[in-house]
């Protein structure tokens, strides 16, 4: 077991700079006045979005990002959380690279 649990700021910029070296273009999603939406929009060259909610290993998400995560589900996109290793975000985004 690995006793060493990386912050989450530090797998979210590091999943980042992963993004950027894919071409892909990646937002701080935080709209103004509206809570609970997922940490980042990732969007490929190709014009795919892809939603990530960063947490630090053993945390979930609250209520509210478990709602806007359920909203954009319904609305086909694809979202992602909690994330909460590097592997985990590598893997999410290799996937989407081409797409």
């Amino acid at each position: 077991m690995n006793l060493f649990v990386e912050l989450e700021s530090r797998v979210e910029d590091k999943a980042v700079r992963h993004g950027t070296s894919l071409g892909m273009l990646s937002i701080k999603f935080t709209p103004g006045g509206q809570r609970g939406w997922m940490d980042r929009l990732f969007i490929t060259k190709k014009g795919t979005h892809v939603y990530v909610e960063f947490k630090r290993r053993g945390k979930t998400l609250e209520k509210l990002q478990l709602h806007r995560r359920w909203q954009l589900q319904q609305r086909n996109c694809n979202v992602y959380g909690p994330v909460d290793t590097l592997e985990q975000a590598k893997e999410i985004l290799d996937y989407y690279a081409d797409k």
